[in-house]
């Protein structure tokens, strides 16, 4: 807690963050044994993993060629959809049991799909909610440098490019691959002294802050 809030209590603080760890681990474990992994945890979040079996039937189509790749992939994230909106449900009913309240509950937020993780809290991906969609105007991204404020256009181009490709649905290239074509047609490309501008914020100890462009 903010111990310069008006109703700040350390004690009340310290249990109300054992109580959400207790919580989380008790859903994390919950779900493990439903069959879930889990590729991704915070403090009030999971991004889970269904099992393969249930993707068998909509897999052998697409290798028998009766699925097209876009059809493919509509099956994959509604399955999921469905799985994890049931998932939620259990999880809450279980938490009522556990804690004899209601105030607990774990809801369904997205399907990401596809998605790649580039490194700790670093993801991005294709977000579907209620409606499936993998149009790539505007990927889902958490903790990605190059969107950050202040990065050059140069650092941007490549970002958005490499992202861009990665997600697109008639990608053939693995990552690896996309980055390097990607740093080489950055390479050739022209560029205007602008776009290599880095904006970076100084702040000393004192109540002090400047912008500077590097």
């Amino acid at each position: 807690g903010n111990s310069l809030f008006p109703i700040f209590l350390r004690e009340l603080a310290c249990e109300t963050t054992k109580a959400e760890k207790y919580n989380f681990n008790f859903i994390a474990e919950f779900v493990s044994k439903k069959g879930f992994g889990i590729k991704y945890g915070n403090t009030d979040s999971l991004y889970l993993t269904y099992l393969d079996r249930y993707y068998e039937k909509c897999d052998e189509a697409f290798f028998r060629k009766k699925l097209s790749k876009k059809a493919y992939w509509i099956e994959i994230v509604k399955i999921t959809m469905n799985v994890m909106k049931k998932l939620c449900d259990q999880v809450n009913t279980n938490l009522r049991i556990k804690s004899e309240t209601s105030y607990l509950n774990m809801i369904y937020e997205e399907v990401l799909f596809p998605i790649c993780f580039t490194g700790k809290k670093k993801y991005f991906g294709v977000e579907h909610e209620d409606v499936i969609n993998f149009k790539l105007k505007n990927l889902f991204m958490k903790g990605i440098d190059t969107i950050k404020q202040g990065k050059s256009q140069l650092l941007k181009f490549i970002g958005e490019n490499i992202m861009r490709e990665a997600m697109d649905i008639n990608n053939t290239r693995p990552i690896h691959k996309i980055v390097k074509d990607t740093l080489r047609e950055a390479g050739n490309k022209k560029w205007d002294f602008n776009e290599f501008i880095v904006i970076e914020t100084w702040r000393p100890k004192k109540k002090i802050s400047a912008t500077i462009a590097l």
